[in-house]
């Protein structure tokens, strides 16, 4: 198989490139994101991932979490508008629920 040539960026066992954990791809060319867990099709051999916890969107190696996410990978639940305190009252405080840190 032909793993590229670069071979600090993935290492060639029978026909398939095993890549670092912050790459993917046929060749292993492609970044991952934080929070990107990727698998190989059985059939194609292509590489798929899920990025940024399946809850941003991945753009230049870096995450942009959808409303209500934030973290480096998106797994961290935000609490809307600081649990409406203000600067004088606080009127609650954000702790997570349920951790979903990959």
């Amino acid at each position: 198989g032909d793993c590229g040539d670069r071979p600090e960026l993935a290492k060639c066992e029978i026909t398939k490139c095993i890549c670092p954990m912050d790459r993917y791809g046929r060749d292993c060319m492609q970044k991952r994101c934080p929070g990107s867990i990727c698998y190989t099709h059985p059939t194609s051999q292509d590489q798929y991932c899920t990025e940024c916890s399946q809850r941003g969107r991945c753009v230049a190696q870096q995450c942009e979490c959808y409303p209500g996410w934030g973290d480096e990978d998106c797994a961290t639940a935000l609490c809307e508008r600081n649990c409406s305190s203000t600067p004088t009252e606080t009127r609650g405080i954000c702790i997570d629920d349920f951790p979903v840190r990959q």
